[in-house]
């Protein structure tokens, strides 16, 4: 079945576009997607028809400032990456409760849209969690090369762009303009040794929670993926290692899709009350 487009309001009154796929009638969870960084809802549709296909109902959404919740002018946007924790967040979470009454709730957060979680209070009423190749992003967690490409995009390009532009341009390599003020918070918590500590709190997800990490993702490497991982509660935490895929691979049919019937399988794992999981790590 194909996804019915719709619109939530943050608390400020902000509009952002989503995008719900329904599945037959029944009890089990439902799936929350938050995106990647400049990442749009449609990137993530076929993988969200699969999983209403499985019978895991699926709302996609666009952070503010991007996809279907621009401003006219990005440059116009007063967005912050706060604001997409604790404000776009917790609106998706609203309405996929709302558009699936009674079913729990799995949200799946790919790359920052798992770790801005820690961000968010609301997440904290999950049922169950999935990030797929979320990463703690100082840049000291890279090796090699990757270390000071990345070094230079947290000191000089990011600040220079948002400066000289008022947004950072998709051609830079983020596939899509982002507001200046969600790109410069982007870049002075990759700035820190810490990264968002202090204002994340990842001792409150206390869900089960399922961790997929991609063996060749360059930007997701194992030593920031685990970085990220230490401050989630271990007790309920799974890690999962996929090879192949990069960073976007997973939500490629042409790439993915062989994953994804084993993630409905999962989240209705995730959702179970304690003891029911999602299977061993491996």
């Amino acid at each position: 079945m194909p996804g019915v487009d719709l619109l939530l309001h943050a608390a400020d009154g902000r509009a952002l576009a989503a995008t719900r796929f329904d599945a037959a009638p029944g009890t089990g969870p439902a799936l929350l997607v938050s995106p990647a960084m400049a990442v749009r809802r449609a990137y993530y549709a076929p993988f969200a028809a699969a999983m209403a296909a499985e019978g895991v109902p699926t709302l996609t959404y666009d952070f503010r400032g991007i996809g279907g919740s621009r401003l006219p002018r990005v440059r116009d946007d007063p967005a912050t990456m706060r604001d997409w924790a604790r404000l776009d967040m917790p609106a998706a979470i609203a309405a996929a409760r709302d558009a699936f009454p009674g079913r729990p709730l799995v949200m799946l957060g790919h790359s920052a849209g798992g770790w801005l979680a820690g961000l968010c209070p609301e997440a904290a009423t999950l049922e169950g969690l999935v990030l797929v190749a979320s990463q703690d992003g100082h840049w000291r967690h890279w090796r090699g090369a990757s270390r000071y490409r990345l070094w230079g995009v947290w000191h000089v390009g990011i600040p220079l762009f948002a400066a000289a532009l008022g947004r950072v341009p998709g051609w830079a390599g983020l596939g899509q303009d982002v507001p200046a003020g969600v790109a410069r918070e982007w870049a002075a918590w990759g700035r820190r040794r810490g990264f968002v500590e202090g204002e994340a709190d990842y001792a409150r997800l206390r869900m089960p929670t399922l961790a997929l990490r991609v063996s060749d993702d360059g930007y997701a490497p194992a030593a920031a993926v685990e970085a990220l991982l230490a401050r989630f509660p271990q007790e309920r935490l799974q890690r999962r290692v996929l090879d192949g895929l990069g960073h976007f691979g997973y939500f490629r049919e042409e790439r993915g899709a062989l994953h994804w019937k084993e993630m409905a399988s999962d989240v209705r794992g995730l959702s179970r009350p304690a003891g029911g999981g999602a299977g061993a790590s491996r």
